[in-house]
């Protein structure tokens, strides 16, 4: 049976299995805050994606991890997105 890994755990291993190792993965206590900080180079996942094993937490912290990949392959869009509101939220 596949092992379910927590938000936090999935994120990671997406990060890693993409070459990304310079991401850190930070939780925090408030509610639909979670983001990836290109400027700090860190996902932050709210406590319920962070420790969630559910398919939405997992939705969610893969959807932050893609946005590393993004910058990481230098995602054009992104770069708009990050000179429109400085890169952090």
């Amino acid at each position: 049976m596949p092992r379910c890994y927590p938000g936090a755990e999935a994120a990671a291993e997406i990060l890693r299995t993409n070459g990304i190792h310079n991401v850190g993965i930070l939780e925090h206590q408030g509610f639909l805050g979670d983001h990836y900080d290109p400027l700090h180079k860190r996902l932050v996942l709210s406590s319920d994606v962070y420790h969630g094993r559910s398919l939405s937490a997992l939705g969610g912290a893969a959807h932050e991890a893609g946005h590393a990949i993004q910058h990481k392959n230098a995602y054009f869009p992104l770069h708009l997105r990050m000179a429109a509101v400085g890169g952090s939220q």
